[in-house]
């Protein structure tokens, strides 16, 4: 029993330093993404995508990953770690004034996450 709990303790220490690598991986991807958008914008472009780089930025949890435009509305494509990040993102989205807004159009849970 002892050998058991001690191997299930190692590989729940392995998960975690696994999640926390891929978690930096998809903030330095985003960050890249972004950065490129932002040199290829137009000033006004540019100073709405930094507000949202920031607002995304300052909430825990969340990364985007595509941000689309079709002339009425922006949607946002992204991954996050709970429903509560979602809703502190969306909050805080409508706290900068900028969206008339925010509404979820479609969510999803991997179907490997069990919680």
């Amino acid at each position: 029993m002892q050998k058991a709990v001690a191997e299930n303790t190692r590989l729940a220490d392995v998960k975690a330093k696994y999640e926390a690598s891929k978690r930096k991986a998809m903030c330095m991807s985003v960050e890249s993404k972004s950065s490129t958008i932002l040199r290829n914008s137009s000033p006004g472009r540019s100073n709405l995508l930094n507000l949202v780089a920031d607002t995304v930025n300052k909430t825990e949890a969340v990364w985007l990953e595509t941000m689309t435009d079709d002339g009425k509305s922006l949607d946002f494509t992204g991954t996050a770690l709970s429903p509560n990040s979602v809703a502190d993102l969306m909050t805080n989205l409508r706290k900068t004034g900028a969206f008339k807004t925010v509404e979820i159009k479609e969510t999803s849970q991997d179907a490997q996450i069990r919680q």
